[in-house]
């Protein structure tokens, strides 16, 4: 299961309930394309504003062929930037952000990983995300998006391969995991697994979609009950 971007104004939005800071960030999901985006597409970028893409952390594409970012901006943008072929599979796509002067981005494998040299201070009031889309309504994403998870904190290594292998983000670092999002049901809004009370997704245009890639553990049936 899914959620299937077209590449014309599909997106999930919401709002946490709190605010986090900007620094000890990991933004994680799967994704799966037939081709590599021929320009810039959004995955997934969380930021202080729902309109603007001022202030932000994101995961795109690069318009160059299988190249994929880490993305912090402010006026300008600095990317950690990795080249890796993922067309026509389940492909695991973690960023981590640990200060102002270091973002990692892995994509499939934790040897995958690029880092970034330039300073970017992103300002501390995070609490908007969008999926398949950016927050002023273009870099429109087309294929497929599962699996979505942000923590308030930097993933280390192990917990970066144990998300890339297919552990379900429930079971990694729970205590930060603010948002996570499976797509697993084909309903509007998506509920946030993640603790915060906020989050939840609202679906506009992007059409659900049996094809997910495997997952080796279930959710935790506490914080589904919490949620209920």
């Amino acid at each position: 299961m899914s959620y299937l971007f077209d590449g014309a104004n599909d997106r999930l939005t919401g709002t946490f309930t709190s605010t986090y800071n900007a620094e000890g960030v990991t933004l994680a999901a799967f994704v799966k394309v037939t081709a590599h985006p021929i320009a810039v597409d959004s995955i997934i970028q969380f930021g202080n504003s729902s309109s603007s893409d001022d202030q932000s952390h994101w995961i795109v594409t690069s318009g160059t062929d299988n190249h994929w970012l880490l993305r912090s901006r402010t006026t300008i943008s600095v990317s950690a930037d990795r080249f890796e072929n993922i067309d026509g599979i389940w492909a695991a796509i973690v960023g981590v952000i640990t200060n102002d002067s270091l973002r990692d981005i892995y994509v499939n494998g934790i040897s995958n990983t690029a880092q970034s040299t330039g300073t970017q201070a992103v300002a501390d009031v995070l609490q908007f995300v969008r999926l398949g889309e950016d927050m002023t309504g273009a870099q429109d994403f087309t294929g497929r998006i599962a699996e979505v998870a942000i923590w308030n904190a930097a993933l280390n290594s192990s917990q970066i391969t144990s998300y890339i292998a297919g552990t379900a983000a429930s079971g990694i670092a729970a205590a930060n995991l603010i948002g996570y999002w499976p797509l697993s049901a084909s309903a509007s809004p998506q509920l946030n697994l993640g603790i915060d009370s906020g989050g939840d997704l609202t679906v506009t245009g992007a059409v659900f979609d049996a094809d997910h890639p495997t997952i080796s553990q279930g959710l935790d049936p506490i914080r589904l009950i919490w949620r209920i």
